[in-house]
């Protein structure tokens, strides 16, 4: 078994450069991971469409655009994970040979976020649209699209199990070690029960990342799912925090 550092770390040793067009600083209530409800600029964006016109004391629509672009550059050391493009631990080669280093430039992990917000006589109107060039050969990929009006949220998201709110802010994608990242089509409804209780539930895409090996049981496949899974959370805010359960309940074929 041969020890491999395969990475160095991209925010010491890697080149990044982070460029945004429409220049501006987020408040910690979006902590720079991606858009919500409410979001809030030090610096107003330079490519936003702002009206004049107020509909219950705010604007009566209010769009901007966001383009981050990263050229993110890295040297393989000591070999093992050649063919990828992200530090991930269970992808080395530890039983390989194969010493070979290797360095290679990207701008996949550039990001476009188009927000929109209308305001009406019954609400806010928010709609949200977030990708990167992940999908494979630099092609384009969806990360969210998503509405939201009321208590009503629908569209692709964070899963019901993710809590941006905890996660820490980094440069690459290499980091933190754990969490839950999925992103999936859903159809929520949330409520604010107390003034520091939030309950969440609605329908998710059911899905599961399972590998296997036919060469261990050539019976085993993936099923079709039939039914949607069925997902509620509760999240309740302290003084020196926030706790949030989730629970699902789903089919299995």
């Amino acid at each position: 078994m041969r020890t491999s550092l395969v990475r160095l770390f991209l925010w010491t040793m890697s080149i990044a450069a982070v460029m945004t067009v429409a220049t501006s600083t987020l408040t910690a209530q979006t902590t720079g991971k991606t858009f919500g409800n409410e979001v809030s600029f030090v610096t107003p964006p330079n490519l936003r469409l702002l009206s004049n016109d107020s509909i219950n004391g705010k604007p009566a629509f209010d769009f901007f655009l966001l383009v981050k672009a990263k050229l993110n550059g890295v040297y393989d050391i000591s070999g093992g994970l050649q063919d990828y493009e992200t530090f991930n631990v269970g992808q080395i080669d530890v039983w390989g040979s194969n010493n070979e280093n290797r360095f290679w430039m990207d701008m996949h992990q550039t990001q476009i976020r188009f927000r929109g917000q209308r305001e009406t006589e019954a609400g806010t109107l928010i709609g949200y649209l977030e990708g990167d060039f992940w999908g494979g050969s630099k092609h384009f990929r969806l990360r969210h699209a998503w509405v939201d009006f009321k208590f009503i949220h629908f569209g692709q998201d964070w899963s019901f199990f993710g809590d941006k709110d905890i996660w820490p802010n980094v440069l690459d994608w290499d980091g933190p070690p754990s969490g839950v990242w999925r992103r999936a089509p859903e159809l929520k409804f949330y409520f604010d029960v107390a003034e520091h209780s939030r309950f969440d539930i609605g329908l998710g895409s059911p899905g599961a990342d399972v590998m296997y090996s036919s060469d261990i049981d050539s019976t085993v496949s993936a099923a079709s799912q039939r039914m949607p899974d069925v997902i509620a959370a509760w999240k309740q805010t302290t003084s020196f925090g926030h706790l949030r359960a989730t629970a699902i309940f789903r089919n299995l074929t």
